[in-house]
């Protein structure tokens, strides 16, 4: 009897250890299955994004030669509009020249007072037609990076003087007074590029009698003494203009040495 009931306890004994073993086996089997699915989706969704920055590359890379591409097309449109207007310059020249020729001849023939007038202005719109032409043309030299400064022997004073005298006619128009004055100190005959000179000052007096209403214009040439200048042939001179019209403010000062920009963009803008 004592070993029928061990027996029978041993084999309840074993039989709960078997139990719990399997039941161990399930939860390492489920857990295992669960691992399984987890490391699928994982796979999955690596594989998705890898997909997903790859497409992403791909768009870039596409993107990227657009753009590429597209300023490749800009730059060369640029160079052909420079080239253009190069070229229409010199095509342009050819008959203005013809024209400022035949109003030299006619202005030298006998004409009265009015006639005169009439040539003089004619003259004169002809040389700032010419001065624009070759705006264009600096302009496609700076493009083009082959600006150069050209230096000569020039007649400062008459050059300083001329430009006053070709925009007189438009400040007396306005009623402004416009007075040119040249120190006693600034030598007459240096040695600069007269075209540029000729151009800055006349960008500058037509601005100031633009937009000037009332008052005057002044243009004032000086020598300027400078202690690190030890050549004593050269002299650094100073050109002013001055006006009373609608002036620059500090946001508008700030835009003022890059490309061409309205210091007033707005719709109800005076000028």
């Amino acid at each position: 009897g004592l070993s029928r009931a061990a027996n029978t306890a041993i084999a309840l004994h074993i039989e709960r250890q078997q139990g719990a073993l399997l039941a161990k086996n399930l939860r390492i089997l489920w857990l295992s299955v669960g691992q399984l699915v987890m490391l699928v989706v994982a796979v999955v969704a690596l594989l998705m994004r890898h997909r997903r920055l790859e497409s992403e590359r791909v768009a870039q890379e596409e993107l990227t030669s657009r753009i590429l591409e597209a300023n490749q097309k800009a730059e060369k449109a640029s160079k052909s509009m420079s080239q253009f207007l190069a070229n229409m310059s010199h095509e342009l020249r050819t008959p203005l020249n013809g024209m400022q020729g035949m109003l030299s001849l006619l202005r030298d023939s006998a004409l009265d007072q009015r006639q005169q007038r009439y040539v003089w202005t004619a003259v004169n719109s002809a040389e700032h037609l010419m001065m624009l032409l070759n705006d264009v043309l600096d302009l496609s030299a700076i493009e083009a990076g082959k600006m150069v400064i050209h230096s000569e022997h020039l007649q400062l004073h008459e050059l300083v003087l001329s430009v006053g005298n070709l925009l007189r006619p438009q400040a007396e128009k306005k009623g402004l007074d416009l007075k040119v004055s040249i120190a006693d100190d600034v030598p007459n005959w240096v040695i600069a590029d007269g075209i540029r000179i000729k151009q800055i000052l006349l960008n500058l007096q037509s601005n100031a009698i633009k937009f000037s209403d009332q008052g005057c214009v002044r243009v004032h040439v000086q020598a300027i003494d400078r202690a690190d200048i030890a050549n004593a042939s050269e002299t650094l001179l100073k050109f002013t203009v001055t006006d009373q019209g609608i002036g620059m403010n500090a946001q508008t000062l700030s835009r003022l040495f890059p490309r061409l920009e309205q210091g007033d963009g707005s719709s109800s803008r005076l000028y």
